[in-house]
């Protein structure tokens, strides 16, 4: 499944998302552009990947598992 994010601007998503990765690394990592995280899903786990498809002025992300 994919989905598309749109969040207002002015947003940075590199910045963002190297914020949120005081955790496990096996659990989530943002490399190359790309912020990956395992998250539960009722009884299974899912693995989400978010990218970023803008600017920091007009930003679109998309989100996949």
């Amino acid at each position: 499944m994919e989905i598309t994010i749109k969040p207002l601007p002015p947003f940075d998503f590199s910045l963002r998302a190297q914020i949120f990765l005081e955790g496990d690394g096996r659990i989530q990592k943002y490399e190359s552009g790309i912020y990956s995280q395992a998250i539960r899903l009722g009884e299974r786990l899912a693995h989400v990947k978010v990218l970023s498809l803008g600017t920091t002025a007009d930003h679109g992300r998309k989100a996949a598992n």
